[in-house]
């Protein structure tokens, strides 16, 4: 599901599902669900789609997993495509003038573009960044890795002999990547659009900071997603899914393996340091995906949910109003 090889469907889906290769041409995995099987927590199975109980249908879109009842099956539209993958690499002081590109053109890049950048050493990269391309031919689309050599890296100033064009298979191993550490820390959210120009040096600077001290042993990581597209396309209530309009979504993640007292002893010194960079960017952060949780009781419902909070909760009690299926950040039958 998505880039994440060790998530299921289920949580995937119900949480809006995002794809670095595919949601700005597609859109999310949500948009492409017609319909959903969900047992309640009386016992019933009932069958939610846009006509039958579509308040549901419109919660289990975007509303985050386990909070209404048991899912057992979706059913979903699905596309016939081609893909075509790049990459190049990018230091990361170039971050700021990366994302000012991007959020000046936005409007002008074609949905067939996806893009996500990733910094860290866990592919190998020691301190450096890669732009990972995705682009999704539906049929009627001009050539994928013409475009990126011929208008994309040209128009953000790049050598094309920068550009490496990427076999599907090895991009298919790199998005079934799966690291099952001790301990985990990961720290996200959403840029606001109008302070791309702030978030940028912020955003180098964290990476830098952090990697400076912890780099080179595979436990430091960071991802900036380039959203827009399809996605944006959706109005913020026509689903659960409310956080359509941005254009980045950030992660930071430390992982440490071992469970002996020096690797907790690295793993709380690494996450103390993360954390207090993840501060400093909440002057930028406009809200968070439900998909990547926070630690548990430290974001609120219109946090993660925006003005769709209110919503929720009242389709929380009309299906669970003794709130049966919980867990540290779900949606409750009322705000508590």
């Amino acid at each position: 599901s998505g880039s994440c090889a060790g998530v299921a469907l289920g949580g995937f889906v119900q949480g809006g599902g995002y794809d670095a290769t595919s949601s700005r041409t597609l859109g999310l995995a949500i948009d492409a669900l017609l319909s959903a099987r969900i047992v309640l927590p009386t016992g019933r199975a009932i069958s939610v789609d846009a006509r039958h109980y579509p308040d549901l249908f419109w919660a289990v879109r975007g509303g985050g997993g386990g909070n209404w009842g048991v899912v057992t099956s979706f059913t979903l539209r699905v596309f016939s495509i081609e893909e075509t993958f790049g990459t190049f690499e990018m230091r990361p002081a170039k971050i700021p003038e990366y994302m000012n590109y991007l959020y000046s053109n936005a409007n002008d890049l074609p949905n067939e573009l996806n893009m996500r950048l990733h910094c860290g050493d866990d592919f190998g990269m020691s301190n450096s960044c890669s732009v990972f391309l995705s682009w999704v031919d539906l049929g009627d689309s001009p050539n994928g890795f013409n475009y990126f050599d011929e208008v994309l890296v040209p128009s953000m100033g790049l050598n094309s002999t920068s550009l490496m064009r990427l076999d599907p298979d090895v991009m298919q191993q790199m998005k079934s990547y799966i690291s099952i550490p001790h301990y985990r820390s990961t720290t996200s959210g959403f840029i606001r659009n109008e302070a791309t120009a702030v978030a940028g040096p912020l955003i180098s600077q964290a990476y830098s900071a952090l990697y400076s001290k912890f780099g080179g042993h595979q436990d430091l990581s960071f991802s900036l997603e380039f959203w827009g597209g399809a996605i944006s396309e959706k109005d913020a209530h026509s689903t659960a899914f409310f956080w359509r309009n941005s254009l980045f979504n950030l992660q930071f993640w430390v992982e440490v393996k071992g469970d002996d007292d020096e690797a907790m002893r690295k793993f709380e010194e690494m996450k103390a340091a993360q954390l207090m960079e993840h501060q400093k960017l909440k002057s930028v952060i406009q809200g968070y995906f439900v998909n990547y949780r926070q630690e548990a009781g430290s974001i609120s419902g219109w946090q993660y949910y925006g003005t769709n909070w209110p919503r929720l909760m009242d389709v929380k009690a009309k299906y669970d109003s003794t709130n049966l299926f919980r867990y540290g950040d779900s949606v409750p039958p009322k705000e508590l």
